[in-house]
């Protein structure tokens, strides 16, 4: 898996969170022995994330997608296979 450069290093940054979501937060990096900042990464993701169906009722297998998620054209998806590629296969 490729990751930008902020995902690689990750972001440096203050916030304020209410005292119960601190408390909340701490005892999560506690139990799952990880950092503060981590812990609050993972559930800020995991709120976040989309899941979908996969349709493999014939030979093709369609992702069925939660209503009101931006559309991607081919255009996009060529041009990020070339980035990926460019990143991953240069020399």
């Amino acid at each position: 898996m490729l990751l930008s450069q902020h995902e690689a290093l990750g972001i440096r940054t203050t916030i304020t969170l209410d005292e119960d979501a601190y408390e909340i937060a701490k005892a999560r990096a506690q139990g799952q022995k990880t950092s503060l900042g981590k812990a609050i990464s993972e559930t800020v993701l995991a709120k976040n994330r989309v899941d979908y169906e996969v349709d493999t009722s014939d030979a093709f297998s369609k992702s069925r997608l939660p209503p009101g998620l931006p559309k991607v054209s081919m255009k996009a998806i060529l041009e990020a296979d070339a980035e990926l590629r460019n990143l991953c296969c240069s020399t």
